[in-house]
């Protein structure tokens, strides 16, 4: 791993933490009698299916880079 990608952000990262968070934080919720669990459980579903969508897109994104530098290098 280069450089760059150490020092990248990575945002399916954020969602997946996000989402987890929202679970733990609803399932609390949920131990102490509130009635916002709801909110917490959409708002996890919703960070969690983002962090798949872009950690998707990251893949794609890295292998059609891999393969544009495969094509480079074997042109040249």
């Amino acid at each position: 791993m280069d450089e760059r990608e150490m020092r990248e952000f990575s945002w399916p990262t954020l969602f997946f933490v996000t989402g987890f968070s929202s679970f733990l934080f609803g399932g609390v919720l949920k131990f102490l009698n509130s009635s916002h669990i709801k909110y917490f459980i959409y708002a996890g579903l919703v960070a969690l299916f983002l962090g798949v969508i872009c950690g998707i897109g990251k893949v794609l994104v890295r292998s059609d880079h891999s393969k544009s530098k495969k094509r480079k290098n074997a042109v040249s």
